[in-house]
């Protein structure tokens, strides 16, 4: 069926001869041909789906597209890499198969959303900036690792930012001396490949600079001192960068997001690993900077990704926070699998200024991975600033952060869920998740039912919007020097090379009306609780760490709910 739809040339020049040879009869091969075109016809088809204006759609049936194709790895891979890049054919057949296609058959009554802003209320705009008083509330609302604990029920505390915090305001500890710890760490737990750079005597410096901040009582905010990572692909002077590539280059200055960390005070100590482009979601990486990052909780296992190391890093205890990036759960995923919390910000949330994932993105967002809400939250206090070198940051309004409060009162509360989706998981998940709603259901909140209309077409929108806007950032290099990059992401690039005009402006379309759903959702409950991933973490096939896998399963359950 898939290679009927794709009927061109090159298959009557391929179908024609080889029917013919294997039966040699010039009838039965006419023959073929005819029934592949009316099967094209009948089964496939051509027709249009004209939907109507998004306003109008509240229902439609639960069809998540489940993406599927053989594991591949080794000489198979490479065989098929030589394949999907000399033929057109076969790429629009993994097109098909794919789904890319999906969206030529809508006709779409609205207007493309190319950057999804949020233009706030006039109420938002007014609001007051976070003070620290309101940020030391959130800090002493944070149970953290040097808090008291009932023998008993004593259980493991990562230390958050309020552990910190504490150690230095009390003289317990000074940045240098932590300085020192984590410079060991980092050496120590180098078999996760969590940091791919660091200079110890830089970490040095800026330790000993805030320890003289605190011996004067001139800390500069609630982050002083406080050791935070910063994903690859983000600009930092002194270190280089390279975006999960197979070169890296020098850096002189620092990304917007980093400079204001640099300004609270933070010492910022490595870059982390991630996967190549940030295009892929297991955490493997086989260049030579990277190699695959690894589980913190146990190494044979997949940290998810883009941002793997942020993820592995945080997880391992060597600091409580990494900058991370995020497109289509670059964030999220490494945060779920290896234990922590994620955020993806608004866009224009967090400026984009010296993140080099893709010039011009309009999914990418720079976000914490943190070891507590709050720690996540007091990180966006910092770098949820209007930035001038970044135009989409200007239309932020000053960041609202609620009470956030140990007790566990979710009065007033509604929780949307739509049960298809949540429940479009292995059973061990959907149990765990149901557990966990439960919770906080016992703690006052409302679960209300909810619909989420076209779910089957915003997995190919976003899949097509993200991989036109990497593509478009690479092509030259990807068809200049193919080998410079891993065989699964020349696949990826190989069959979404393909993409059109039409299909990104679809795609936009499509944008469109999931913000019309969701926000119509969004009015009626206060926030829309799935699992994080269609999977617990995998396990790391035998693979070295120059040595790469392409497992589209795999892919497809890690991102089912991103």
């Amino acid at each position: 069926f898939n290679l009927a739809r794709v009927m061109g040339l090159e298959v009557y020049v391929f179908v024609f001869p080889t029917v013919y040879l294997l039966t040699q009869s010039l009838w039965i091969t006419l023959g073929v041909i005819f029934l592949l075109l009316i099967t094209s016809y009948l089964f496939m088809g051509s027709g249009v789906n004209y939907l109507m204006h998004a306003k109008d759609v509240t229902s439609t049936p639960y069809k998540f597209p489940h993406f599927a194709a053989p594991r591949l790895s080794g000489v198979g891979l490479r065989i098929v890499v030589f394949l999907i890049e000399n033929s057109s054919t076969l790429r629009q057949i993994l097109r098909v198969s794919n789904g890319l296609d999906r969206l030529d058959a809508y006709h779409i009554p609205d207007a493309p959303t190319t950057f999804p802003i949020h233009f706030p209320t006039p109420e938002q705009l007014d609001a007051d900036e976070v003070t620290e008083e309101e940020l030391n509330i959130i800090l002493n609302q944070t149970i953290g690792s040097l808090d008291e604990q009932d023998e008993d029920t004593a259980t493991f505390r990562y230390n958050s930012i309020k552990d910190y915090h504490s150690c230095y305001v009390s003289k317990r500890k000074t940045p240098s001396e932590v300085a020192e710890s984590l410079i060991t760490a980092i050496q120590e737990t180098s078999q996760l490949r969590a940091i791919v750079e660091f200079n110890a005597e830089d970490i040095r410096e800026q330790a000993r600079e805030s320890t003289e901040r605190f011996e004067n009582n001139t800390p500069r905010s609630i982050l002083e001192g406080i050791p935070i990572s910063v994903k690859d692909q983000i600009h930092v002077r002194g270190l280089q960068t390279s975006k999960g590539r197979s070169y890296a280059e020098p850096t002189e200055f620092d990304s917007s997001v980093i400079r204001m960390l640099r300004e609270a005070g933070a010492v910022i100590y490595g870059k982390t690993n991630q996967t190549e482009m940030g295009i892929h979601v297991t955490g493997l990486n086989s260049n030579k900077r990277y190699g695959h990052c690894r589980n913190p909780y146990n190494p044979k296992f997949h940290t998810g990704g883009s941002s793997s190391g942020s993820g592995s890093a945080v997880g391992a205890g060597l600091g409580p926070v990494s900058i991370a990036a995020d497109g289509g759960g670059s964030i999220r995923i490494p945060a779920s699998l290896c234990g922590q919390v994620g955020l993806k910000p608004t866009c224009g949330r967090v400026s984009l200024a010296g993140d080099t994932a893709c010039f011009g993105s309009s999914v990418d967002v720079v976000g914490p991975i943190a070891n507590t809400a709050q720690d996540a939250a007091i990180v966006m206090k910092y770098v949820s600033q209007n930035d001038e070198e970044d135009p989409l940051s200007i239309h932020s309004p000053p960041l609202q952060l609620a009470e956030l409060s140990k007790e566990c009162n979710l009065s007033g509360i509604k929780i949307g869920i739509y049960d298809e989706w949540f429940n479009d998981s292995p059973k061990g998940i959907v149990k765990a998740c149901r557990e966990m709603v439960k919770k906080l259901e016992e703690c006052g909140a409302e679960v209300v039912k909810i619909e989420v209309p076209e779910l089957h077409l915003m997995v190919p929108a976003h899949v097509i919007a993200i991989t036109s806007e990497m593509h478009c950032d690479v092509h030259t290099d990807i068809r200049v020097h193919p080998s410079s990059f891993t065989p699964p992401t020349r696949i990826l690039f190989a069959i979404t090379g393909e993409n059109t005009a039409q299909d990104y402006l679809q795609s936009g379309k499509v944008r469109t009306r999931m913000i019309t759903h969701f926000s119509r959702i969004l009015d009626t409950v206060d926030l829309i609780v799935t699992p994080a991933n269609g999977t617990a973490a995998p396990v790391i096939p035998n693979l070295s760490d120059r040595q790469e896998e392409s497992d589209v399963n795999k892919q497809d359950s890690i991102m089912r709910y991103m």
